[in-house]
């Protein structure tokens, strides 16, 4: 009994290091906040960045 769990686990494990896993990111923003997501930084709106960097993170 014990060595199904284990192995069922480590199964579980093995498979979210070959096909990694779904998270979802959400960004709020106060009503008070100096910052928005259409402000732009060196000519892109921060929400770009922010989808940049995740790509780019994704590709590691």
């Amino acid at each position: 009994m014990m060595t199904d769990f284990c192995q069922t686990l480590q199964a579980h494990f093995d498979d979210m290091f070959v096909n990694g896993r779904e998270v979802v990111l959400r960004f709020y923003r106060t009503d008070n906040a100096s910052v928005d997501f259409e402000e732009e930084y060196e000519d892109k709106e921060l929400n770009e960045i922010i989808d940049d960097w995740l790509a780019k993170e994704r590709s590691r």
